[in-house]
């Protein structure tokens, strides 16, 4: 996969899902993601830098596959989380969204 055609699917990718999380359509941003997908959230190691390895270092939200997204969506919808109570509102906009790196089944982007 070259990486202009790569850099349109994520690009894609991500207004969707903003969409649909600011709609707060779960069913559909849940349907985005297999079941062996990586959702990781880098946490700042310092002023400068980002964190590299999710296993050995903090992060914001690392699920390693779909369940830990399903559940956190669980949470939501039962009210009982208080981190979201009430929800937040939130604006979800794209840019300098750019390719790491891109295969046939597989992009990945910062």
């Amino acid at each position: 996969m070259n990486t202009p055609d790569a850099s349109a699917i994520a690009n894609e990718l991500l207004v969707r899902e903003g969409f649909l999380l600011d709609r707060r359509d779960w069913a559909a941003w849940l349907a985005l993601y297999t079941e062996n997908a990586v959702f990781w959230v880098p946490a700042w190691r310092d002023e400068h830098s980002e964190t590299d390895d999710p296993e050995t270092e903090i992060s914001l939200i690392y699920h390693t596959q779909r369940e830990g997204l399903e559940e956190r969506v669980m949470r939501l919808r039962s009210r009982t989380s208080l981190t979201t109570m009430p929800m937040p509102r939130t604006t979800h906009f794209i840019g300098n969204l750019g390719v790491t790196g891109a295969s046939a089944t597989r992009i990945d982007a910062r």
